[in-house]
């Protein structure tokens, strides 16, 4: 588990001197450069910046998917950018929860299979049952249904209680909104903000949806960094 002991209500994620590059035909394509701030303990942030500034790519650093060029991230006391692939691995697995645009659900399998994959595969402890996250979102009736057969509203709503059915202290959105409409936009903000106020869970979305990231306690502009 996290190490607790190293947490302080101003230092949940650090994120110091990020920076990130990939080599391309034209030479080494920068797309991060000198990035640095901190999350607080159940703080909503939200990263906006215009298309090709690096927010998913930092959102995948922050995560542990990938590694970055320089620079540290620190979640709660553990310097992930220090750990094995595997270690990345396991602490994302333990630790975070994930909501994206194109959801990342499988198709194959039911809702409730779906929501508790990170139960059964990482062996989380739970901190609802799957009756009770599955009528707080909404999804009584759904529960053995296939995920293909649902809306885009639905399968987002699955995609949140999969996020949340763990114990897990920071979530991840990558454009939790971004193939939804208007009104169902609205709903599953409400919902995402209303699981991680109650549950203190701290927050990092990327959007480019004024109406989002008003919502947040505070937004990073990453082209302030440029």
């Amino acid at each position: 588990m996290l190490n607790s002991s190293s947490h302080t209500p101003i230092d949940y994620v650090i994120v110091d001197h990020i920076s990130q590059s990939f080599p391309s035909s034209e030479g080494e394509l920068k797309i991060l450069k000198n990035i640095s701030f901190h999350i607080g303990e159940s703080e909503v942030v939200a990263i906006i910046g215009p298309s090709g500034s690096g927010k998913t790519t930092l959102l995948n650093l922050i995560a542990g998917i990938d590694t970055p060029t320089s620079g540290s991230i620190t979640i709660w006391g553990t310097e992930i950018t220090r750990l094995s692939d595997d270690g990345r691995s396991d602490f994302r697995a333990n630790h975070l929860g994930f909501v994206f645009q194109d959801f990342l659900l499988l198709d194959h399998l039911t809702v409730a299979e779906n929501v508790m994959l990170p139960i059964e595969m990482h062996g989380l402890e739970a901190r609802f049952s799957l009756e009770e996250i599955l009528e707080r979102v909404g999804l009584t009736s759904k529960t053995n249904s296939k995920i293909n057969i649902l809306s885009r509203g639905e399968r987002q709503r699955v995609a949140i209680a999969r996020a949340f059915i763990g114990k897990i202290p920071f979530l991840l959105a990558d454009e939790p909104t971004g193939n939804l409409d208007t009104k169902n936009s609205q709903k599953i903000m409400d919902m995402l903000l209303n699981f991680a106020e109650e549950l203190g869970v701290t927050v990092l979305l990327v959007t480019h949806d004024p109406e989002i990231y008003r919502r947040a306690n505070r937004v990073i502009d990453l082209a302030t960094f440029a």
